[in-house]
């Protein structure tokens, strides 16, 4: 797909697959500079920016579908927020972030987390049908929220976005009310909070926080432009975490386990492989952490139960 005109000076890139994981969209910024915001639409589709050309590239946060193309630029300075410049560096770090080593304790096995290199890229095997693939990137400058930068027309404001992961930031171009929000993206994958570092409470904030702006326009990574209905889209994202949470407090009417209630598929209608059922249990975690702060269940043993 071709680059789509947002304004005379901002495009979107659209992701291979319609953006799906592992692909996503990319922003273009062609003013005084030429920046491109996340580099993982796919090879083909980055060839369409002219690689040589672009002087900054700034990475909403530090998975895999947002910062895979950053080694096709390697004439660009790469920034990313701070608390997410750590595992863009170093695969242990982003092993960490992920949650990988609770890999045998959630998912019931003995597989020991395996990584092996082949050139540039990473390979994290936890079990037979389980394989991440991650690339490191070098990060040149760390930006912080509320930091504006202007290149020429285009003024860009960081708006720290954590809970998808802990650095994640969405992009606010104020003179245009124009949002790229990241992996705040109103698709019906999201929202996805299955990291070790994922924090459910802070991603409630940031997407309140991003509502709070009134975008006219919304971009995210995994969903094409919303035009119409933007805080409505938004609404019903945010109230996605609440259902699932209903979901979970009916389930713990009786003691259930962690085992017993991710087979009840609250995030994922299926599991495609061993991925999914750690995706799942880990952000079922993130529920029964959130019950337990808010003294609406408690734990018994390996089983937890709803406090009547």
């Amino acid at each position: 797909m071709q680059p789509i005109p947002i304004t005379d000076k901002i495009k979107l890139i659209p992701g291979k697959n319609n953006a799906s994981f592992p692909y996503a969209n990319c922003l273009l910024i062609e003013d005084e500079v030429r920046v491109l915001i996340d580099t993982g639409a796919g090879k083909e589709q980055l060839q369409l920016v002219e690689p040589h050309s672009i002087n900054y590239i700034i990475n909403s946060h530090c998975h895999f579908d947002h910062v895979v193309g950053n080694r096709l630029f390697p004439q660009a300075k790469v920034w990313a927020h701070a608390l997410d410049a750590p595992p863009m560096r170093s695969v242990e770090h982003f092993i960490d972030l992920l949650g990988f080593r609770a890999w045998p304790k959630l998912m019931g096995t003995n597989d020991n987390l395996q990584v092996t290199r082949k050139g540039e890229v990473f390979w994290i095997s936890l079990g037979h049908n389980a394989v991440f693939r991650y690339q490191t990137s070098p990060v040149h400058y760390e930006f912080n929220d509320g930091q504006v930068f202007h290149w020429g027309e285009v003024e860009l404001q960081i708006v720290h976005t954590p809970g998808h992961t802990p650095g994640h930031c969405a992009f606010y171009f104020p003179k245009e009310k124009i949002v790229f929000s990241g992996d705040i993206d109103v698709s019906d994958w999201g929202p996805f909070y299955g990291n070790l570092r994922a924090n459910l409470d802070d991603f409630i904030i940031s997407i309140q926080k991003v509502i709070s702006l009134k975008p006219a326009l919304l971009l995210t990574s995994h969903h094409e432009p919303v035009t119409a209905e933007v805080e409505a889209k938004l609404i019903k994202y945010l109230n996605r975490i609440y259902e699932r949470e209903e979901k979970i407090l009916k389930l713990l009417k009786k003691p259930r386990t962690i085992n017993e209630i991710a087979a009840q598929n609250i995030f994922y209608r299926r599991h495609l492989d061993d991925r999914f059922v750690f995706w799942e249990k880990m952000m079922i975690c993130k529920h029964l952490m959130r019950l337990q702060k808010q003294n609406k269940i408690v734990q018994r043993g390996e089983s937890y139960l709803a406090i009547s």
